[in-house]
């Protein structure tokens, strides 16, 4: 009986979904193993590392990967290809984002082998780093480098898996390619029975980040929560799987035995890949050899398949040693072993070809060339070990071609042809539903989308002498796109109020009225302020995409709104900008966002004005005015008189003048006033009151402008007690001329009235003006308690008395040096031959800066009295300050 093959199969959502045929009934693991198959590696191609960008495919000397490579690898009878990528030189940045280029790239090839329906196994290759410290991207399995291991490892499956989520079961991912410590001496190999304590840390960092990429690719959900993944254990060996410490890793509920055991087995060593005869290496195909492998495959079956977990070898294969009977030999066995265990093996293929010195191999362990990729030719010995490797799974009848596609895309209510042919004579092409509520199929092929979804059409082709081959077509069936839908609204342009527009739409698609809610979705951009806004009517249900219409909004005009602000304000010498309320259309505006405010003539005692000009979503200006009134103003002294009292105030410069009231009455009630029309004087005195009574003043500025009388506010309040005894009445004594002393000088003031003597501080006060410098000062004694009125006196303060610091003989003369005084303005020197200076000599001198003085002239042999005094010129009045004391001196002859 003609067996059924399926040349293509999608579990989709694997828990569900049934394949057809008896023998892969439930859609199990064990299906896909077979199906898999013998599998080609292409190896130093998307795993080369050297260079950068797209670059690093032929970095090691393989050229770029063609389809017409993998059609050959097809028409070989493989049915799986593994893709080694190495993904490190192709990240940036913290988070290892993927240049999208290189994974386009990847994206290609992969696409490739599914051209031919064939299985694909994409994995992290070359990125483990040469050491835990190592510079560069990549993951290192130790503790010590974990944290940012994980970070790689995770980051870099959740963007492949991401990226290929929507592809069938055909692809299958493998988390690492042997993690391992590269650069130690337990690189390849370590005793399994007493493992180094570096070994164990790795071996338990290994299974973690087994784990971490389990979870990462199913949490991106799709085909990937149910697709075949194959973990390693350490550096991909089946020691490094078979140790107590390995685990493989916890799968999501539901997936029954999903996760692969990733073997790599050049096995056995001493045959495969030893070339070292003094450590065991063999070129001939040995019985024991032959046990060795024998005993390889019986491991995995008792440590794995016996359990129904999953094998994978991703790699395997002998280097040419010119042995290639025995190759051939060791081929047949290895896949027989294989198979009789349902392990796919994957063929590594480096195209590197055997080397020849004198007509002999120069040996290298990594003789691995199966396919020439110059010209994608295969040759003996090559051929031979690929055709050996083929027959445990070649079957006795042929199967029927059958050319088809994997799947196609369609929105609800298309119809397409799978276009489905066979070269097979005779041949029956025959089509089957398997989701007819998402999509049906005739007898011709012809698929008509029903609803959303993912639908399956099962083709089958079947041929007398042949066996049938079926394989399932994936159909993506879309909505209906709303891109090139007519959007009409009902309102295009509108002016601003700061609401949100929302105009009614109409959406129509191929002559029929869309219903909103249902058919799509309406939503508003940039409707709320003046420009141009965007209404997009988004598909839902059966609908997708988009289609949107524009619509403007104008400016609204100030005209008609109001702008205010403060009545008046307070003169304060600076510029005067009080705030503004600014209404249109009901609304108030904000400065800054829509109008801006400008003022004029706000710096002086007046009306000033106030424009406001509309910005952002407003046109035009409106304005208003305000007063600027005299500022406030402030009594500055306020004291007792002889039945009155005496003020000073602030004098303002923008004054016209002051206004002053006086009142006996707190509340200013019954109050005199004064009118004073000038800007100065600001000070007053009241007369004529009644003494010993409180009296409360007030006084405040105001300025004429253009016609108007503007008054400031009133000063505080002040009270004040007239005194009921005129102080002027009183004597003064205590008061003398002074010598200048750099200082402010001041008297012994003594007050008497009556013969009484009063008090400082009680009865009246001292203060003095001009009192520190040469020149008249001047005594104020100002009234306090019962006593009113001022007194003043002045005293003169006149320079300080001089000082002779040197005076020496001259010949008929002397030298003198005196102090020089800041203070003055000249000195006068006299000399005589009396010490009472009678008829002496004066000599003056105008330059205060003159200290110096040489008097010749004089009778040699001669006693002369000398003295020196300062003089001070304030005001036209020349003030003399003491004399030195005398100083005498004998001439010389």
């Amino acid at each position: 009986m003609a067996m059924t093959v399926f040349a293509g199969l999608d579990l989709g959502n694997i828990q569900a979904q049934a394949l057809s045929g008896d023998s892969l009934k439930n859609a199990d693991t064990e299906a896909i193993l077979e199906d898999m198959g013998l599998g080609w590696n292409l190896g130093n191609s998307l795993d080369a590392n050297e260079g950068s960008g797209l670059s690093t495919e032929t970095s090691w000397g393989n050229p770029k990967v063609t389809k017409a490579l993998i059609d050959k690898v097809k028409s070989l009878g493989f049915n799986t290809v593994r893709v080694p990528v190495s993904w490190g030189k192709h990240v940036s940045g913290d988070n290892y984002t993927i240049d999208s280029a290189w994974l386009a790239r990847v994206k290609e090839v992969v696409d490739y082998c599914y051209a031919n329906d064939m299985y694909v196994v994409l994995n992290i290759h070359h990125d483990t780093k040469s050491s835990a410290n190592a510079s560069g991207n990549g993951y290192y399995p130790t503790s010590s480098a974990y944290a940012t291991s994980e970070k790689f490892v995770s980051s870099v499956w959740s963007q492949v898996a991401d990226y290929f989520k929507d592809y069938d079961y055909h692809l299958i991912f493998e988390t690492l390619n042997e993690p391992r410590l590269i650069g130690t001496s337990y690189e390849w190999w370590f005793n399994k029975w007493n493992i180094p304590s570096t070994v164990n840390d790795a071996i338990g960092c290994i299974n973690k980040l087994n784990q971490k990429a389990v979870d990462t690719i199913r949490a991106t959900g799709s085909n990937n929560s149910g697709r075949l993944i194959m973990c390693p254990g350490y550096d991909a060996s089946i020691d490094g799987a078979t140790v107590s410490g390995f685990k493989i890793p916890t799968d999501i509920s539901g997936n029954k035995n999903r996760i692969a055991v990733s073997i790599h087995a050049y096995s056995p060593y001493n045959f495969a890949m030893n070339i070292d005869t003094s450590k065991g290496a063999t070129s001939t195909y040995s019985s024991s050899i032959k046990k060795e492998l024998k005993d390889i495959f019986s491991t995995l079956k008792s440590s794995f398949r016996d359990k129904g977990i999953p094998v994978v070898i991703g790699e395997f294969g002998t280097s040419d040693k010119n042995n290639t009977a025995e190759r051939v030999k060791w081929a047949t066995d290895y896949t027989a072993f294989a198979k009789e265990n349902n392990i796919p093996c994957i063929l590594w293929d480096n195209n590197a070809f055997a080397k020849y010195q004198n007509g002999s191999i120069v040996p290298n362990s990594e003789y691995h060339g199966y396919i020439n990729r110059t010209n994608n030719t295969v040759t003996s010995p090559a051929k031979d070990v690929i055709e050996a490797l083929m027959k445990p799974y070649e079957s006795a009848a042929s199967k029927a071609d059958l050319s088809c596609t994997s799947g196609f895309s369609m929105v609800v209510g298309e119809s397409r042809s799978i276009g489905a042919r066979s070269s097979t004579s005779g041949a029956v092409i025959t089509y089957a539903s398997k989701t007819p509520s998402i999509c049906t199929v005739d007898g011709n092929g012809n698929v008509t989308a029903l609803k959303t979804g993912i639908g399956y059409v099962t083709v089958t082709v079947s041929a007398d002498g042949h066996d049938s081959v079926s394989k399932d077509v994936q159909v993506t069936i879309s909505k209906k796109s709303l891109n090139n839908a007519a959007l009409k609204l009902a309102e295009t342009s509108y002016v601003y109020d700061s609401y949100a527009k929302t105009p009614a739409a109409t959406v129509t698609l191929d002559g029929k009225v869309l219903a909103a809610g249902k058919d799509y979705t309406l939503s508003y951009k940039n409707n709320v302020n003046v420009g141009t806004a965007t209404v997009t009517a988004t598909g839902i249900g059966d609908y997708t995409g988009y289609t949107a219409k524009n619509f403007t909004i104008s400016k609204r005009s100030m005209a008609g709104g109001r702008v205010s602000t403060v009545s008046s304000v307070a003169f304060t010498r600076g510029y005067i900008t009080p705030s503004v309320n600014v209404n249109v259309n009901g609304r108030t505006l904000i400065k800054g966002t829509d109008y801006t405010a400008s003022y004029s003539n706000n710096k002086n005692v007046g009306t000033a004005t106030v424009t406001v000009y509309a910005k952002g979503n407003y046109s035009g200006s409106l304005s208003t005015t305000f007063d600027i009134m005299p500022a406030k103003q402030e009594i500055q002294k306020l004291e007792t008189r002889y039945k009155g009292f005496y003020i000073d105030w602030a004098q303002k410069g923008s004054a016209t003048g002051y206004d002053l009231e006086y009142s006996t009455n707190a509340d200013m009630s019954g109050a005199a006033s004064k009118h004073l029309t000038a800007n100065k004087p600001d000070t007053m005195t009241i007369s004529g009151l009644t003494g010993n009574k409180t009296y409360y003043i007030r006084v405040r500025s105001y300025t004429e402008v253009n016609g108007r009388t503007l008054y400031g506010d009133w000063s505080d309040v002040k009270s004040i007690k007239t005194a009921n005894t005129n102080i002027t009445k009183a004597k003064v004594s205590g008061i003398s001329t002074k010598a200048f002393t750099g200082k402010a000088i001041k008297q012994n003031v003594k007050v008497t009235y009556n013969g009484k003597t009063l008090k400082n501080g009680t009865d009246y006060t001292v203060s003095y003006s001009n009192n520190k410098k040469v020149g008249k000062a001047t005594v104020k004694i100002t009234g306090k308690g019962k006593y009113g009125g001022v007194i003043k006196k002045t005293f003169k303060i006149n320079p300080a008395k001089q000082k002779i610091q040197k005076l020496t003989a001259k010949s008929k003369g002397f030298y003198i040096d005196f102090v020089q005084k800041q203070s003055a303005t000249g000195y006068e020197l006299q000399y005589s031959t009396s010490s009472k200076f009678s008829g002496a000599k004066k000599v003056t001198i105008k330059n205060k800066k003159t200290d110096k003085k040489t008097v010749t002239k004089l009778k040699a042999n001669k006693k002369y009295y000398v003295r020196v005094r300062s003089y001070t010129v304030v005001k036209g009045t020349k003030y003399y300050g003491a004399w030195s004391a005398a100083k005498r001196v004998t001439t010389k002859r």
